[in-house]
């Protein structure tokens, strides 16, 4: 399990069902606290603490930028943020760990069975009357033609995955608010 991202993860529990649901989530223990109200409270204090925007921009990279563009940076998968920095540091830290709180359409996640049992998860990037594109993390795109298509189901969920606060320390996650909030100090 510890091998396996947050977002690798959900990707298998998702395109699970009954027994292999059950058994997989066991396996890969207690993931992301369910309870994301409770989350983004018990970490209401990084707001307090003093930051870095550089560091941040160093987190970016690591943990956002295979999906998220910034300052000219990183995939385009999610949404760009560069409209974030206006944002309330505190809208920002419920983004952060709540990803799933105000999901726009555009970024709800699917998973598509196909005839041969392949499992693909993701955004619906282009849709045609002959095929859908689905996008993941990196940008990486993956065309179905519909004749394929077994089954076609929206998670209601994000494409970010829950549980950023156990890839990240305190510091980390308010190093990389100081970096989404506003230009690096030269």
């Amino acid at each position: 399990p510890a091998e396996l991202d947050a977002q690798r993860q959900r990707q298998l529990l998702n395109g699970l069902t009954g027994e292999q649901h059950q058994r997989a989530a066991a396996l890969l223990g207690a993931a992301a606290n369910a309870d994301r109200r409770k989350v983004v409270e018990a970490y209401r204090d990084v707001l307090t603490l003093p930051r870095d925007a550089s560091r941040g921009q160093a987190v970016f990279q690591k943990h956002c930028a295979s999906c998220h563009r910034l300052d000219g940076q990183g995939k385009a998968v999610g949404p760009d943020l560069a409209d974030v920095r206006g944002r309330p540091e505190e809208s920002l830290l419920e983004d952060l760990l709540d990803p799933n709180r105000a999901l726009a359409p555009a970024y709800v996640s699917y998973v598509v069975e196909t005839h041969a049992g392949q499992l693909y998860t993701g955004i619906v990037a282009v849709e045609t009357t002959t095929s859908l594109t689905l996008r993941r993390a990196e940008a990486a795109e993956d065309t179905i033609l519909r004749q394929d298509i077994a089954a076609l189901r929206a998670t209601g969920q994000s494409l970010m995955p829950d549980g950023l606060e156990q890839l990240l320390t305190r510091q980390e996650l308010a190093d990389v608010i100081a970096y989404l909030k506003g230009p690096l100090k030269k």
